[in-house]
């Protein structure tokens, strides 16, 4: 019997297959920004409903205690003998009580057993955004007088303590930092919602600091591990008054979201554009790299008595 013959098959010719790889690679190309975009709307997105939470937890805290708790006490007083941070005592409002009961209020966070307990990794006080998640950061010795080295897991987000005078000087004229440029969470007070006389909705309550302990100037890491204190348990977290810095992060200037995040410098996140802040009300709102330095010295101080413009 004969054979019955087929016509053989075409098969891609070695131009035809670069062609199509090329294509891909280009396609490839186009999707991979917007899979970023995709990505940095949902880290954005978290990171603002940590703050949220945050926020949440301070009004909690404010209604059993009448005041938002203290961003740190020091030095000791016979009513508040040992020294803490913010962080810790809103962790039962976070859903960390099981960590909350792990620390002892009688001891100073950085003595046993509280060395260990605020070494705790808790996601609602890290942004996704930010790399290097679940860092361990050291506060130097002698950073407050007194205190020793010691460590602690990391923290995004700090309290907006206040300007300090030569940043207001420089922003508003020589002469014009006179009155309270203090922030809502302050040192040895807890300060009740009722005193932030310049309004709720127009006062930052928390801000993104984020990346600590590394210090980053303008989205470049320069150093690591020499930028205290970027941790939720360490009371020197609550220490966060601004004093600006250069458009590069160096020196001192005006520039206070977005340059670096140096301590004391300003608010500094890893989005496109700008910062989360927590406001007084509980809102959470974006606060762009370009807003106007007065603006932003207006909304951190909560009873300075000044009008802010909208942003």
């Amino acid at each position: 019997m004969g054979r019955t013959s087929h016509p053989g098959r075409p098969a891609f010719t070695l131009i035809q297959l670069l062609v199509v790889i090329a294509i891909i690679a280009v396609l490839i190309g186009l999707l991979l920004p917007a899979v970023q975009k995709v990505r940095e709307a949902a880290a954005r997105m978290q990171c603002q409903n940590n703050l949220k939470q945050l926020g949440i937890a301070l009004h909690s805290y404010h209604d059993v205690n009448n005041g938002f708790p203290m961003a740190y006490n020091y030095p000791p007083t016979a009513t508040d003998p040992a020294v803490h941070a913010w962080g810790t005592r809103i962790l039962p409002y976070i859903e960390q009580d099981n960590i909350y009961k792990q620390y002892s209020l009688t001891t100073h966070a950085f003595v046993a057993p509280n060395t260990t307990v605020i070494q705790n990794q808790i996601k609602t006080f890290q942004c996704p955004s930010t790399p290097n998640p679940n860092r361990i950061n050291t506060t130097p010795a002698g950073i407050v007088p007194g205190l020793p080295t010691f460590q602690y897991a990391c923290s995004d987000y700090s309290p907006t303590s206040g300007i300090v005078g030569s940043l207001w000087d420089l922003i508003f004229g020589a002469g014009t930092a006179g009155g309270d440029r203090h922030g809502v969470i302050r040192a040895n007070l807890k300060h009740p919602m009722l005193a932030i006389t310049d309004g709720t909705s127009n006062t930052i309550m928390l801000c993104e600091t984020a990346g600590r302990n590394d210090l980053y100037r303008v989205g470049q890491r320069v150093s690591t591990g020499n930028n205290p204190s970027g941790s939720w348990g360490d009371p020197v977290n609550g220490e966060n008054w601004f004093s600006g810095s250069l458009p590069d992060g160096t020196g001192a200037g005006a520039c206070i979201v977005g340059c670096t995040n140096e301590n004391g410098k300003g608010m500094y996140s890893f989005h496109t554009g700008g910062v989360n802040v927590g406001m007084a009300d509980g809102s959470v709102r974006f606060l762009a790299n370009s807003t106007d330095p007065r603006t932003v010295a207006n909304i951190v101080t909560a009873a300075k008595g000044e009008v802010t413009p909208s942003f």
